[in-house]
């Protein structure tokens, strides 16, 4: 992982779990969980809870994320109501930011 990575990574994460309720996981997923991220990936980013995360947090984040420095695309993922084979291949392999 690159310096630029990782202060992209500890920017965000700080961002993000300052933003959400408790009742929420947050968490890294995919490539950058894996440690099979590229230069150019994207980073993965979800939430868990009993119930959708507001709109309002996620557009919030959203905010943050087009107006800072980070050079990456960023991906938010509820997985409130996702498909169970989604779950379970993405829940494989996390990060957990916040529990």
């Amino acid at each position: 992982m690159s310096d630029l990575q990782k202060k992209s990574l500890d920017m965000l994460k700080a961002a993000i779990i300052s933003r959400v309720s408790d009742g929420y996981k947050v968490f890294l997923f995919g490539s950058h969980a894996t440690d099979d991220a590229l230069p150019d990936s994207d980073i993965d980013i979800g939430f868990l809870g009993n119930k959708k995360i507001d709109k309002k947090i996620l557009t919030d984040i959203r905010s943050f994320i087009e107006e800072s420095i980070i050079p990456y695309k960023v991906d938010l993922v509820d997985f409130f109501g996702k498909q169970e084979s989604f779950k379970k291949e993405a829940l494989k392999k996390i990060v957990l930011w916040k529990s």
